[in-house]
């Protein structure tokens, strides 16, 4: 197990990835950890493009980002039910692939299309004791996921902690994590997340843990280097 600690979602990947090179492009169970507040600033995500740096076959950050949390569409609406409605419908027109469209399974999940954002949310600002629940989003399971060799939903599902009464932190457990094309798009999406969740329940945001079951680079280790700046 390989644990790293840093102040920003670069940091954190930047360091995760030099472990992965040192030690041939993969391993099992690497934790990264750092605080909400390293993602405020979204010109990092842009700078470490891998579309921009390595060429245009590769995923572009943002594009990844935007599955977990759209925030481009939150900025052009004024309530979560308009988030929700716009997502949906534009979701509808041009995607199929219903893995690849975590934001989609957050609020509208399995066959009783559960919005669990708003679950989570509802939880927090009327429970008594919200440290002490289960408040979970669930990404995948045996009713919409059939067992794949490649290619099903690589984000397992989100845990949201307090540990006191003004603080909210996540953690993400991911059973494979490409640090080349996916894992810095999914820290800034897991960060929008947790803030879109404090602000409407007026908590702080916390830690973010992520938890990489399988952590590879799916890229050549000289394509990371560039990658990495290393």
């Amino acid at each position: 197990m390989k644990i790293v600690e840093g102040l920003s979602p670069v940091d954190v990947w930047k360091q995760a990835s030099q472990f992965l090179i040192d030690n041939g492009g993969k391993t099992y169970n690497v934790l990264l950890a750092f605080p909400c507040a390293g993602a405020a600033s979204e010109d990092a995500l842009k700078l470490n493009d891998p579309a921009k740096i390595l060429g245009s076959e590769f995923d572009r950050s943002s594009n990844v980002a935007n599955t977990i949390f759209p925030s481009k569409t939150w900025k052009n609406v004024n309530t979560r039910a308009a988030l929700y409605a716009r997502y949906t419908r534009a979701h509808a027109r041009g995607h199929k692939k219903q893995w690849g469209t975590y934001f989609g399974r957050m609020t509208s999940f399995g066959t009783a299309k559960i919005n669990q954002i708003e679950r989570v949310i509802d939880a927090l600002n009327n429970w008594q004791h919200p440290h002490r629940a289960a408040l979970l989003i669930h990404t995948s399971s045996a009713e919409t996921d059939k067992l794949r060799h490649l290619g099903g939903p690589c984000l397992q599902y989100i845990q949201f902690n307090c540990p006191d009464s003004e603080t909210i932190d996540l953690v993400a457990i991911y059973r494979n994590h490409d640090y080349c094309n996916k894992v810095l798009g999914n820290l800034y999406g897991l960060s929008r997340l947790l803030e879109f969740v404090c602000a409407a329940t007026s908590m702080a945001a916390g830690r973010i843990v992520v938890h990489s079951i399988h952590a590879y680079i799916s890229t050549s280790l000289k394509n990371q280097k560039t990658l990495i700046g290393a």
